[in-house]
């Protein structure tokens, strides 16, 4: 269904630009590469009027405020993390029609998601919370930041995950939906700081039938990939942390008692 904006080709030809309001949304009718478009007249990033943006060749619209560029055709972001909402646009004679309705709630989860990726990547706190202002709950933004920059831990492992529980846990006796995204955000947050400028660190691939002695043996003779690929077969195989906590127990007192056996040596002092 769409809705009559009260503009008109003609006009918007002439001016460029007009801000018009409907059903409580700012959207702007920008007239570029000898089409109309109607996006968001708020830029995504901190709210600035994009009205008084910058039009370069190519349907580019720049945010005058922070430098964000976006294609005014798709809403993508060349330049910042998050799209501009878009809408519709359909021409009767001489007047502009545009569709208001809100895309399928997946698609405002998918765009949200991609978001979160980009601000993660540039540790945007105020770009994180995106997921929940779409709709969604926030506790999907710490699965997703967990599953998209894991691969980030060199070692597998941040603080942040070891407090995500208490946070999670925060969240749900929170006094107000403020200090509820607040604790929602704060792991992904963490996360986010502890992968910021990071290479990728891929997980191994192999996979060996598990066997306790051959994963003790392995870490004793400090060889990750034979001791990754024995973990990654008990988990294939379906085994639980029960399961393989004897081994582990024995491979860390293993290396600890090596060290307690190791004899002590000092540097004598120069005469």
């Amino acid at each position: 269904m769409f809705t009559a904006t009260g503009a008109t080709l003609t006009e918007i030809r002439a001016r460029g630009r007009k801000v018009v309001r409907k059903d409580g949304k700012q959207i702007l009718l920008i007239f570029a590469g000898e089409c109309v478009f109607a996006i968001a007249n708020r830029c995504p990033h901190e709210g600035y009027p994009l009205s008084e943006g910058t039009l370069s060749p190519g349907c580019l619209l720049t945010c005058n405020w922070h430098n964000w560029k976006f294609d005014l055709r798709d809403g993508e972001a060349i330049v910042g993390s998050d799209p501009v909402r878009t809408y519709p646009v359909e021409l009767r004679n001489e007047d502009i029609f545009i569709g208001l309705a809100d895309p399928p709630a997946e698609a405002q989860r998918a765009r949200a998601l991609h978001g979160l990726d980009a601000a993660m990547a540039d540790n945007d706190m105020a770009q994180m919370a995106r997921l929940e202002r779409a709709g969604f709950d926030a506790c999907h933004a710490l699965a997703h930041g967990i599953a998209m920059r894991n691969d980030h831990l060199e070692d597998g492992m941040t603080h942040a995950y070891a407090a995500a529980s208490d946070w999670l846990m925060l969240a749900k006796r929170a006094p107000s939906p403020e200090r509820r995204l607040t604790a929602l955000l704060e792991p992904v947050a963490h996360l986010a700081e502890d992968t910021l400028g990071t290479d990728i660190f891929p997980y191994a691939e192999s996979v060996s039938e598990w066997n306790a002695q051959s994963f003790v043996a392995a870490i004793e003779a400090e060889d990750e990939a034979k001791a990754v690929a024995l973990v990654r077969g008990a988990l294939a195989a379906g085994l639980t942390y029960g399961h393989l906590r004897p081994a582990f127990a024995e491979a860390a007192l293993a290396h600890y008692a090596d060290l307690a056996a190791a004899p002590f040596t000092h540097s004598k002092p120069a005469s």
